[in-house]
């Protein structure tokens, strides 16, 4: 049985995180997460190739850059941004065309849970099942994920989860 068919509420304590554990597109970030790390959970969890695609250090800010042939997305980080978040974002920017990066919300507590999908899947998976905007925020929505208190979060979740 396919993850999201076991989602049958919006009970956060009858959700299938274990299901979820093991789901290819699933992608668990810790707030200690590095920068590498991030990029190459997301090319595991989507599937699309990694080649051509790279994080570059720019010696004028020191904070990365994920660069992808001429494209540059700035991940920076600081006492606004954790550089967990940055790099989510970033990485949201430069495939959100064709993918999507959701937090789980409700559902972790100080490792972040993410899934990631085609926009097309999420379209198909939301209208399949009305639970799925309730436990999947899309990442561009939230303020970090790793920094703001947990109610915030809760918040946006269900402010997208309800519309």
């Amino acid at each position: 049985m396919h993850p999201y068919d076991t989602i049958v509420s919006r009970d956060v304590g009858a959700f299938p995180l274990d299901e979820f554990s093991k789901y290819p597109r699933f992608m668990p970030v810790d707030w200690r997460e590095e920068e590498p790390r991030i990029l190459s959970a997301f090319f595991k969890a989507t599937g699309l190739p990694a080649e051509g695609t790279a994080l570059e250090m720019d010696e004028r800010t020191s904070y990365y850059q994920l660069v992808r042939g001429s494209e540059r997305v700035d991940v920076p980080w600081g006492d606004e941004a954790s550089a967990q978040h940055s790099m989510l974002v970033a990485l949201q920017r430069m495939f959100g065309a064709s993918h999507s990066i959701r937090y789980l919300n409700h559902g972790c507590a100080d490792t972040g849970c993410f899934v990631v999908e085609t926009n097309e899947d999420w379209r198909s998976l939301e209208r399949a099942n009305p639970h799925v905007r309730w436990f999947f925020t899309p990442i561009d929505l939230l303020p970090d994920v790793f920094k703001s208190d947990v109610d915030d979060l809760v918040r946006v979740g269900k402010t997208y989860g309800e519309t």
